[in-house]
């Protein structure tokens, strides 16, 4: 998986369909261990969490992702953000610096949790890459306990079995 246990490693060919489910299970098992439901949490805390955090992107993916936002943003993720306001832009930064994660990952499942898009563009150095991402997306709407307490079921029932590829 490009958003791997290790987070970090990016694979570009395809595994088989054994080492496939192997690495979803190790996925779920990632989430399963690192993101706990929200306790003692209220009515109104909910609605605070929720309407903080379809403003401030940071905040959403340190509370929803803790997983893979385990360390403080950098300045320059916020204009990342910025920038993927804007109907056409191209982002460039050194590896190592979160480009993928923060665009291709907590992104998509910030814009998909608040419902500001109806279609999303994955792209990545290769088809395999991609798909990682749209399987590690899909895994957090079907296992993450803070993003299905907030925001429900979001994948619906017309997508359950399709093929993670296809999501």
């Amino acid at each position: 998986m490009v958003l791997s246990v290790s987070k970090d490693v990016m694979r570009k060919t395809p595994l088989t369909e054994k080492k496939f489910d192997l690495e979803i299970e190790e996925l779920r098992e990632l989430i399963r261990e690192s993101v706990s439901p929200f306790e003692n949490d209220t009515p109104a805390k909910k609605k605070a969490r929720i309407e903080k955090a379809r403003t401030d992107k940071d905040f959403f993916f340190h509370i929803y992702l803790p997983h893979y936002f385990d360390k403080p943003s950098a300045p320059f993720h916020a204009e990342l953000h910025e920038l993927a306001e804007q109907p056409l832009a191209a982002i460039a930064a050194p590896r190592g610096h979160a480009k993928s994660t923060h665009m291709s990952f907590g992104e998509p499942i910030h814009d998909i949790c608040y419902g500001l898009e109806k279609f999303i563009i994955i792209a990545s150095d290769t088809t395999t890459q991609a798909e990682d991402f749209t399987t590690a997306i899909k895994l957090e709407f079907e296992d993450n306990p803070r993003i299905k307490h907030d925001f429900g079921n979001l994948i619906p029932p017309s997508d359950v079995g399709y093929h993670y590829h296809d999501f």
